[in-house]
């Protein structure tokens, strides 16, 4: 299969699954992932509706501005990130690889990203980004549609780079970083600093 397609068909699973959530999912539903008598922390919601009991309101805000809400959404100002993710993993795998493309790349970045939404997501890390920075006082984690759609980006990521020269990744990252900051005022950096030294 050619490269293109993977990357089809991988966009279409996640949109797949997206469309799956709205349509499987209510309001309130959500997975219990911890036990810490926090629900907000407990609890990995699905979808959360902008509008109590109103399903549409899902998609007729796909981006919620409130702070409460907005990992809750399937687009968060944290989005953006994503794309970085994609890049940063692309290129690691790719010199692990000896800067040779090839499909399991693509596979191993979004098995990463998955992985990295499943670890954020935890009790433990929601605390750490609480007690980090003010931006992130009011963090609860993500909803299940915002981690497909966090992963969906970091595929958009990989896309970005997968023909530019192994040499551009690098000043690409720092782009998106520099990018990143100006709009949200956070960065993969800021977010790696936040997790080990804050």
């Amino acid at each position: 299969m050619k490269l293109e397609h993977h990357f089809f068909l991988l966009t279409i699973i996640f949109v797949s699954i997206l469309v799956i959530l709205y349509f499987v999912s209510d309001c309130n539903d959500a997975l219990k992932v911890a036990d810490t008598n926090d629900p907000r922390v407990d609890l990995r919601p699905i979808w959360l509706c902008h509008d109590e009991n109103d399903k549409s309101s899902r998609i007729k805000k796909l981006y919620s501005r409130k702070r409460k809400l907005q990992s809750m959404s399937v687009l968060d100002k944290w989005s953006i990130t994503h794309l970085t993710h994609g890049v940063m993993f692309f290129g690691i795998l790719l010199y692990f690889n000896n800067y040779k493309k090839s499909i399991s790349l693509l596979y191993g970045v979004i098995l990463i990203e998955i992985l990295w939404e499943i670890f954020e997501n935890t009790a433990f890390i929601i605390n750490k980004y609480r007690r980090s920075r003010t931006l992130y006082r009011d963090y609860s984690g993500d909803s299940i549609a915002n981690m497909v759609s966090d992963t969906l980006f970091t595929l958009l990521g990989v896309a970005l780079v997968w023909n530019l020269p192994f040499r551009m990744i690098l000043p690409t990252f720092i782009l998106l970083e520099v990018l990143t900051y100006i709009l949200i005022n956070d960065t993969i950096l800021i977010n790696i600093y936040s997790l080990t030294v804050a």
